[in-house]
């Protein structure tokens, strides 16, 4: 339909368990699917630390240790699961509703920079926000069709 007509198709959304999303005015919802939120965070892997220094002997079984130790945290950036829910592609933004005490996104179209499909999942950078969001979906399938959606809906609003 995306394709061949160049209109999106209108999704009538019922969520079995937990509240219905609220949708603002003149808002459609375009695509649903299951997604989690993925986000890069820094991640502490341990302490490493090292010693330097002279051990003096004063008697046999005695010494006296002269020196420094110094460590260090190993930090390393990771994408980290940070919510889970349906995502929906409307035509006003995309939003995350939330499932599980998730916390939900919401980002209006006019505000993504960037987008980039993946066979398992979209990745998109928001205007303010240096580091970058990435929604991973069960199935390629429904990235590709988030894509189009996505990609439709940005070129027609701008």
């Amino acid at each position: 339909m995306i394709k061949k007509e160049n209109k999106l198709p209108i999704v009538d959304l019922t969520i079995a368990s937990g509240s219905p999303p609220i949708l603002k005015k003149g808002e459609t919802i375009h695509f649903a699917n299951y997604a989690m939120l993925k986000e890069m965070r820094t991640v502490n892997l341990g302490w490493e630390s090292g010693s330097h220094g002279v051990s003096i002997r004063i008697m046999k079984g005695v010494s006296y240790r002269v020196g420094a130790t110094r460590g260090h945290v190993i930090k390393e950036d990771r994408l980290v699961q940070t919510s889970q829910g349906v995502l929906l592609i409307t035509n006003q933004r995309l939003f995350l509703h939330p499932i599980d005490n998730s916390k939900p996104l919401s980002i209006p179209l006019n505000k993504i920079l960037s987008h980039h499909c993946s066979s398992n999942g979209i990745q998109f950078y928001k205007d303010g926000r240096e580091k970058g969001y990435y929604l991973m979906m069960t199935d390629s399938a429904s990235c590709e069709i988030a894509e189009l959606c996505l990609g439709h809906l940005l070129r027609t609003n701008n």
